[in-house]
């Protein structure tokens, strides 16, 4: 796929999840702010939190502050790795950007990320499903790296594997 192409799909794709999430965030503010029980384990509940991942409490302006710099090295990655054709890194990278931004606007207006989705014992929102599915496709994309380039380095391990 042409660098260009592939750009305008990132961009539009980053554009539908901050906006689904800011939607979604707005509707928790404003809208549906009653906590809705849908399944068992689910549900919506509108929650501030005021803390860091896993509510870990650190003041507002400290997270604010280290987000910043985080982010411009996350942008920085996805841009430096457009001219590679590392497709999952560069969807990993992108998912991870597009919750961390929309996580940072929160800190920047409401001082606190505004959670909504109820799993299990945990509140979250969609910025942090980004981020955590970032997270993984970019870990499974470097172990599938690692290996083929044990495979590259080994290939008699490749035989070896293949008559077992």
């Amino acid at each position: 796929m042409h660098k260009k192409t592939r750009l305008l799909l990132y961009f539009l794709l980053a554009g539908l999840f901050l906006l689904v999430d800011r939607f979604l965030k707005w509707q928790a503010v404003h809208g549906w702010s009653k906590p809705e029980s849908w399944l068992f384990w689910t549900g919506w509940e509108p929650y501030f939190n005021s803390g860091l991942a896993f509510g870990l409490p650190l003041p507002n302006w400290l997270i604010a502050s280290l987000s910043l710099p985080v982010i411009i090295l996350i942008a920085y990655l996805f841009f430096a790795s457009i001219s590679l054709e590392a497709v999952y890194k560069q969807l990993a990278l992108l998912l991870i950007l597009t919750g961390a931004v929309s996580n940072f606007f929160d800190r920047l207006a409401y001082r606190q990320t505004i959670d909504y989705l109820r799993l299990f014992t945990g509140v979250v929102n969609l910025a942090d499903a980004l981020i955590v599915v970032g997270f993984v496709v970019y870990l499974i994309n470097q172990e599938i790296k690692k290996s083929r380039k044990q495979e590259q380095v080994n290939p008699e391990n490749k035989e070896s594997i293949k008559q077992l």
